[in-house]
């Protein structure tokens, strides 16, 4: 419950240290693969047989992203949301 002379503003969920790097490495590998996955599929379709990727466009999605809550009569630190991470790739591939 509350203290005496303590005010429940709201708070920032952050990764534990080193997690962030972690994390953003593993979604960045997912992207990359996914990108590739897609690619193949359309150069199937088209009846392209080989996919080169030709350029990577990144715009991170920053780090975790505050995720403020409202102040509430009792505060459970367990039962704050997990941080959030985001990577965005733009893949260009060459399909011939």
């Amino acid at each position: 419950g509350r203290q005496p002379g303590v005010s429940l503003q709201g708070f920032t969920a952050l990764p534990a240290g080193g997690s962030e790097a972690q994390l953003h490495t593993q979604l960045l590998r997912e992207a990359l693969a996914d990108g590739r996955r897609q690619a193949q599929a359309t150069a199937s379709a088209l009846g392209l047989k080989t996919v080169r990727l030709l350029r990577i466009d990144q715009r991170s999605g920053g780090g975790p992203r505050p995720m403020p809550l409202l102040a509430a009569r009792s505060f459970n630190p367990e039962e704050a949301p997990p941080p959030e991470c985001s990577v965005s790739l733009r893949l260009d591939y060459c399909l011939f």
